[in-house]
């Protein structure tokens, strides 16, 4: 369903899983989904939805409300069984919940079509001095675009929790380093960081490279650790997951279930403690429909999803991504330069941006890199 503004913020006040990530199905990729702890009056800076968990405390629904000081109420979700409670003028403010998403998502629509009135709108000044806040330690994804300050958020919010991460987006936007990042902030960071790309391992190969063989297993085998046994304590990013086959499928999702495995060509069981990240650019539900991907190891690797943008739909970050490339140059660009840095698509996002001023680093006669040094 479309969103009938040209807003599309929601935050969600709450800390249960199942609560986002139902929430997150509902909403997304038409809503951008922030996950916030604190409840602060920050929030009505921003024109926004605002959701509340109520099992997540024990909150005043009028005192929450003046908190938030905003002009449109938030929407609190609450249980069918503890509705009764609450004064009847609140109510009105309230979602049974869970509830069927198409309602869920009708509501917040409802919301986001107030927050075109002109009153409703927050000093501009004060947002951007907000949004151009950057997230300590995360500053390694470069940019303070409203979009990818989203996703650095999020990346705080879930590195010290063991949740199982599924992080969507286009090739290039900078998932893999964001997969690193959730780990070195993990009380898992002292323990291995596995990385493998599951697009580069050919599948008569996965199952010995995830999993270890034993000698004997097959013509050449030797005993050696897959790459669960090693990111064992730690955390295992899988990227392209959904280039694995489907018996591989039914393997990963068994280790997810149980903790254990077995080595190809043993019948010995291995328990592992392994926090998972996975990262695709498809999209796994139309690929579980086609019967490419199970859509059961989907809901399972995705306790908390993350959507990274696309480089063209946070443009504002462009210059700032291209300075800090350029600065161990010892280049910088001229005003022509990055006007066409500024108007093109990036299909390749982050990734081809880097080539592209490598290029023009080397085409480049002098410290300033021009027009006709840029090559896409």
């Amino acid at each position: 369903m479309a969103c009938i503004t040209s807003f599309n913020r929601v935050i969600l006040f709450s800390s249960n899983v199942g609560v986002i990530s139902l929430c997150r199905h509902a909403l997304e990729p038409a809503y951008s989904i922030e996950i916030v702890n604190e409840i602060g009056v920050s929030l009505a800076l921003f024109p926004c939805v605002i959701l509340i968990d109520a099992a997540a405390g024990e909150y005043a629904f009028d005192e929450v409300s003046k908190k938030i000081s905003s002009h449109i109420p938030p929407l609190f979700l609450v249980s069918l069984s503890t509705q009764h409670q609450i004064d009847s003028f609140f109510q009105k403010y309230c979602i049974p919940f869970p509830c069927d998403l198409d309602l869920l998502r009708h509501l917040v629509e409802q919301r986001m079509a107030l927050l075109t009135d002109i009153k409703l709108l927050p000093d501009r000044n004060r947002i951007q001095g907000i949004s151009n806040v950057d997230v300590p330690g995360f500053e390694e994804l470069v940019g303070k675009s409203k979009e990818i300050v989203s996703v650095k958020r999020q990346l705080e919010v879930v590195s010290s929790k063991d949740l199982t991460i599924l992080l969507l987006g286009e090739s290039g936007t900078g998932k893999s380093l964001a997969a690193g990042l959730i780990h070195k902030y993990s009380y898992r960071r002292n323990n291995n960081y596995v990385q493998v790309d599951m697009a580069t391992i050919p599948e008569g190969l996965a199952e010995s490279e995830l999993f270890g063989s034993v000698p004997g297993a097959y013509t050449g085998a030797v005993k050696r650790s897959g790459r669960f046994a090693k990111a064992d304590g730690g955390t295992l990013f899988m990227d392209e997951i959904a280039e694995t086959s489907v018996s591989i499928q039914a393997k990963l999702l068994g280790i997810l279930e149980t903790g254990s495995f077995c080595s190809v060509g043993s019948d010995t069981e291995h328990h592992i403690d392994v926090r998972f990240i996975c990262a695709t650019n498809a999209d796994l539900l139309f690929l579980s429909k086609k019967g490419k991907f199970r859509e059961d190891l989907y809901y399972r690797i995705a306790d908390y999803t993350i959507i990274f943008p696309p480089l063209r739909d946070r443009r504002s970050d462009i210059k700032e991504i291209s300075e800090k490339i350029l600065k161990a140059k010892a280049k910088i660009l001229s005003e022509g330069a990055l006007e066409m840095l500024m108007q093109y698509d990036w299909p390749g996002n982050v990734r081809q941006l880097k080539s592209c001023l490598r290029r023009a680093c080397i085409l480049a006669k002098s410290q300033i890199i021009q027009p006709e040094n840029i090559r896409f």
